[in-house]
């Protein structure tokens, strides 16, 4: 019996149709990925690094909810090797006051630190 063949949501399709068309390999690009965290992982991992530096544990809710309202929504799935500057200037942009925007700068710190 043949075993049914997963297939991707369309949108990953149209992806991967137009990486061939272009030339490129969907199976390596697949494989180039796969050990790369999300953007969510990425952030958890930050912020239980983090998390023992701060003086209370408010401030590991606040940043995890900030990161949840602002950044989640447009990038949370991608792996991070593909978020790259404009989608940060948008999330900043739309956080809007200059304390927010130093929870980014913090952010981006972190991952630059440890090679993300």
């Amino acid at each position: 019996m043949e075993q049914p063949v997963a297939i991707g949501p369309p949108r990953q399709a149209l992806v991967n149709r137009k990486l061939a068309h272009s030339g490129g390999d969907p199976l390596a690009e697949k494989r180039r990925t796969a050990g790369v965290p999300t953007f969510a992982e990425a952030a958890e991992r930050v912020l239980e690094q983090k998390r023992g530096g701060w003086r209370g544990r408010w401030h590991a809710h606040n940043w995890m909810s900030r990161m949840e309202r602002y950044a989640f929504p447009r990038i949370s799935r991608r792996p991070v090797s593909e978020v790259n500057t404009a989608d940060v200037l948008e999330i900043l942009c739309r956080s809007g006051t200059p304390r927010r925007r130093l929870l980014m700068d913090d952010w981006s710190e972190s991952l630059a630190r440890n090679g993300q």
